[in-house]
């Protein structure tokens, strides 16, 4: 029951358990284990704070005090990524759309770029990979393709580029 019509994430148990309220938000992401939840604050339409907390509803930890979009988070849960247009760490002037990873309460910038945007972040269940789809001409400017796909490797180390899509 949501009485105030607000965003709101629930946990429901499988084999038939209770209906349990544990957050205001959205776009909800569990790790395998089923013991923490990312989501972002506030409505789905506006960026808000990411957040990590237990599914039962205890816990709550603000991963990004600036806005963020998109979470996902690693099997074990202790890795979190999502993208933002803030400038928490003092390295996206640009107010570009970069890729952030939180680490056990570390916040790292994954994506530098001028101009574009990345988006669509997916964390690897072992947390060794992130995968990303780019508007930024991050290796070459290429007019006719819109969208790239790319992986960043041991989540800060190089990165590769995967197929393109034209016209996306």
């Amino acid at each position: 029951e949501n009485p105030s019509g607000a965003d709101a994430i629930y946990v429901v148990e499988i084999e038939g358990g209770g209906l349990d309220h544990i957050a205001r938000g959205t776009m909800p992401r569990i790790d395998v284990a089923g013991a923490w939840v990312a989501f972002k604050a506030n409505s789905v339409w506006s960026d808000g704070p990411i957040h990590r907390i237990g599914v039962r509803g205890t816990g709550d930890q603000v991963v990004s005090a600036a806005d963020g979009h998109h979470p996902d988070i690693s099997a074990d849960g202790e890795r979190i990524v999502y993208t933002s247009v803030g400038d928490p760490l003092g390295s996206n002037p640009e107010g570009n759309r970069e890729i952030f990873l939180w680490d056990a309460g570390a916040t790292s910038q994954l994506t530098v770029t001028a101009s574009g945007d990345n988006t669509g972040p997916a964390i690897s269940g072992d947390g060794a990979f992130v995968y990303f789809v780019s508007t930024s001409p991050i290796f070459e400017d290429d007019w006719l393709v819109r969208r790239v796909r790319y992986r960043i490797e041991g989540c800060g180390g190089s990165l590769v580029r995967g197929g393109a899509g034209r016209g996306v």
